[in-house]
């Protein structure tokens, strides 16, 4: 099995020690009427499919439930990034749908380096494409993959609150423009053909790393005794995260 990156590696090692003081108590339950605030259902495009929303400000609704999922507690579905398979039985670089024999410097598509891409032939798209996006193809057109930038402007917009929902841990995050909150569990990664990582939740954007084309940016939810730790950084592409779906208020279908 090919080894995590290196950023991933020194923060689960951090992890360890700042668990540590991370403390679960029978009193972080996240009360229901504050994670219900503001949710509403909506219509996937055809209509095939009701999701739950929450307008979170800045014209922009987030699904409350990770893709796959029910409840805003479950992790759902796990996808390589820039893929909709979530079936697969292993997430490493052999099974990566965009690297040719499982070669980092063998990308197919997404590149922006020669030096990383199949036959040098770069394609400098750096935004997953609706063909490629989960949230498009799973529930319509104006569906999408949070970008990097929605990442950051969210939780720069939030309050964050620790604590549990049926059990599972996880960071509510609340407008500081309408009062809006929505949950993100701590799920850990698909790595190989297991989960691991469980006291991180990871999210994919849509964006690329340009700058290293086998990752691409990905929300790290982490809590740090200090509940400060959640931020926007890189991920091997081949690894398995969760996928938040947002639409802009506009395009909802009520």
């Amino acid at each position: 099995m090919k080894s995590l990156s290196k950023s991933l590696i020194l923060s689960a090692l951090l992890m360890a020690t700042l668990f540590a003081g991370c403390k679960k108590d029978d009193d972080d339950e996240i009360s229901p009427d504050i994670l219900n605030n503001g949710v509403t259902t909506v219509w996937s495009d055809d209509s095939s499919m009701i999701i739950s929303v929450v307008d979170m400000g800045r014209n922009i609704c987030w699904a409350t439930c990770n893709i796959g999922s029910n409840s805003p507690e479950q992790p759902g579905q796990y996808f390589a990034w820039a893929e909709t398979n979530h079936q697969k039985k292993e997430y490493t670089r052999n099974s990566y749908k965009w690297f040719n024999n499982g070669g980092i410097a063998d990308i197919t598509k997404y590149c922006t380096l020669e030096g990383y891409a199949y036959h040098k032939q770069v394609d400098n798209v750096t935004v997953i494409q609706p063909s490629d996006d989960p949230a498009t193809v799973f529930y319509g057109a104006k569906w999408q993959t949070p970008s990097s930038t929605q990442f950051r402007e969210l939780i720069k917009r939030c309050t964050r609150t620790w604590g549990t929902v049926n059990g599972a841990w996880g960071c509510l995050l609340t407008s500081n423009d309408n009062g809006n909150s929505v949950f993100f569990p701590v799920s850990g990664v698909f790595d190989g053909n297991k989960i691991t990582h469980s006291s991180i939740g990871f999210y994919w954007t849509r964006d690329l790393n340009a700058s290293s084309p086998n990752k691409a940016y990905s929300l790290w939810v982490r809590c740090d005794g200090d509940l400060s730790d959640i931020e926007v950084t890189d991920t091997d592409r081949e690894r398995g995260l969760q996928v938040r779906a947002i639409i802009k208020t506009k395009d909802i279908k009520k």
